[in-house]
């Protein structure tokens, strides 16, 4: 096991941890899946004949599932049958058309080499609906060892509930003091901190620098090759 360091920000003190295993966000983290997302909910709100937000407006409704996205992206309560009779058109959509749009952001790649390399054990958690997650992952990013990918499903909290993210600490045996969390949101910094764990902050996803540290996000990285080299360094 090695010791990581974790880069203080302006002065901020430095943090010494064991690292095992690494968990990682999924939209705006590991891939961009803005297209296909809006695509899906664009699709059901054009059927119940109610007006489409523009892309820049659906990059500012994800990170707390896709349930409060199409909320957003309605601006008004609609009656529950109505609402998931949307939902359900969505999700029928998004399954037929996952990954027409989606592509891997480059800059995750050297993240991804150097934690295969290392043999630190890898995971996925993501507020995207489970099944969704699973193949996208299998589709896209096959040749990377991902353990373990949890998303939503009926009986799961959403992040940044901790539950999922410590499911996955439990299943690794490990502490998670011994995890980093990467992702791209607020709601990743806050499940890092809820679960215990150490989280870093990507800026190539959907949030800006200054959302993320308004709302706890301490530690963030514009390039893969330096968050690679972060990781690398407790490794030589």
């Amino acid at each position: 096991m090695s010791t990581l360091f974790v880069p203080p920000l302006r002065g901020g003190m430095e943090i010494m941890m064991k690292l095992r295993a690494v968990i990682f966000d999924l939209d705006g983290t590991l891939m961009d899946t803005l297209g296909d997302i809006a695509a899906g909910v664009s699709f059901a709100l054009r059927q119940a004949g109610r007006k489409v937000p523009t892309l820049a407006e659906y990059r500012t409704f994800i990170g707390d599932g896709p349930k409060v996205l199409i909320q957003r992206a309605l601006g008004e309560k609609i009656p529950e049958a109505e609402f998931e009779a949307l939902y359900r058109c969505y999700f029928d959509y998004y399954c037929r058309h996952p990954s027409e749009n989606t592509t891997v952001y480059p800059e995750i790649i050297p993240v991804l080499e150097c934690c295969a390399a290392a043999g630190l054990k890898m995971a996925v958690n993501t507020n995207k609906q489970e099944v969704l997650a699973r193949l996208l992952i299998r589709e896209k990013l096959p040749d990377y060892p991902f353990s373990l990918i949890l998303g939503q499903t009926e009986n799961r909290p959403l992040k940044p509930d901790p539950s999922a993210a410590l499911l996955i600490a439990d299943a690794f045996h490990a502490d998670p003091e011994e995890i980093l969390f990467i992702g791209d949101s607020f709601q990743d910094v806050q499940t890092a901190k809820n679960a215990g764990m150490i989280p870093y902050s990507v800026l190539w996803g959907y949030q800006s620098e200054a959302m993320i540290r308004e709302n706890g996000g301490e530690h963030f990285f514009q390039h893969g090759e330096k968050l690679a080299e972060a990781i690398t360094r407790i490794l030589c």
